[in-house]
């Protein structure tokens, strides 16, 4: 029995990603993260890329991922507090 493994730099989106796809071909995989602790001015956000959505359909489904895990309306400012955009995603 071949019992492949893989190491894993980073945390971020694409580690875990890639960790389910590992594990789909019987890859058991471990993941390091440089940070020890989790930090509240980092990773507040996460834009994703239609392909991006793509991959994450493999795992969960696109409506929920729409429905649960994106905010209602987010507003943009620039340094001098003046608006500059705003996003709606509110149902």
């Amino acid at each position: 029995m071949n019992r492949s493994k893989a190491i894993i730099i980073g945390g971020g989106i694409s580690g875990p990603a890639m960790a389910l796809f590992l594990k789909k071909i019987g890859i058991e995989a471990t993941i390091y993260e440089a940070q020890t602790r989790h930090r509240d001015d980092t990773g507040a956000f996460l834009g994703i890329s239609p392909n991006g959505l793509n991959v994450l359909n493999e795992f969960i489904t696109l409506e929920t991922i729409l429905s649960d895990y994106t905010p209602g309306k987010m507003t943009f400012f620039n340094a001098k507090n003046k608006q500059i955009g705003e996003i709606d995603n509110a149902s």
